[in-house]
């Protein structure tokens, strides 16, 4: 998701420079609970800053931080020292970056928060990511379909990799059969849904010729040894 967040770049660095600057002494810390009492900002979510190698820390130092811009803009006016305020725009673009990247966090910490994750949790979770990423691609907002064509880039090596075998494994469950690949398949794949499903019953098909040869393989054998 570090993709994502690479459009946003120079406003997430003043966000991180404001959060840094207004954490870094206890009285800038009083200044920051005061000024957040008074345009009523929960202080229950103090302000952190984010691991530059982790995605889902930059997401949290992100939303926090959205919820004190008034905070930071009037602290602005407090401390001619306080130079790196985001402007309005990175602010709105940070909004709206955090707002569709929100399901991905939820993904994540879902996954992080399940000892045994499987298909059924799984699969679903993806196709919505994917989903979304194509629904981002196609958006007004130049950010949003910039940070979507880049993340859809690195998503559909993933999604190579790990469709057929999340598809197969969902079909073999008897909760779902087809009926999940039926509803993805053609919001995902269009007109080429159809080939897509026949491709993973084809696959099955295989799986199952493949266990049932050997099964009467070792049938065979069991009666030659009697």
């Amino acid at each position: 998701m570090e993709d994502g967040f690479s459009v946003i770049a120079n406003a997430i660095e003043n966000v991180r420079n404001s959060v840094s600057f207004w954490t870094s002494s206890p009285n800038r810390i009083q200044d920051c609970r005061l000024f957040a009492w008074q345009v009523g900002v929960n202080c229950q979510k103090e302000l952190l800053l984010d691991c530059k190698t982790r995605w889902n820390s930059i997401y949290m130092m992100l939303s926090v931080a959205l919820e004190y811009r008034e905070v930071f803009n009037r602290l602005s006016k407090k401390d001619k020292h306080y130079v790196c305020l985001p402007s309005e725009d990175e602010w709105n673009m940070t909004s709206n970056v955090c707002e569709k990247l929100k399901l991905f966090y939820q993904v994540t910490e879902k996954f992080s928060g399940t000892k045994y994750p499987t298909s059924n949790i799984f699969f679903p979770l993806i196709c919505d990511m994917k989903l979304s990423l194509l629904s981002w691609k196609v958006s007004h907002n130049s950010v949003i379909k910039s940070m979507a064509s880049t993340m859809l880039i690195k998503f559909e090596k993933y999604w190579d990799v790990i469709h057929n075998v999340m598809s197969v494994a969902i079909v073999l469950d008897p909760r779902y059969k087809l009926k999940l690949i039926n509803y993805f398949f053609p919001k995902l794949y269009g007109e080429e849904a159809r080939s897509e499903i026949m491709q993973i019953r084809n696959i099955i098909i295989e799986l199952f010729e493949e266990y049932r040869k050997k099964h009467d393989d070792k049938r065979g054998a069991s009666w030659k040894q009697q």
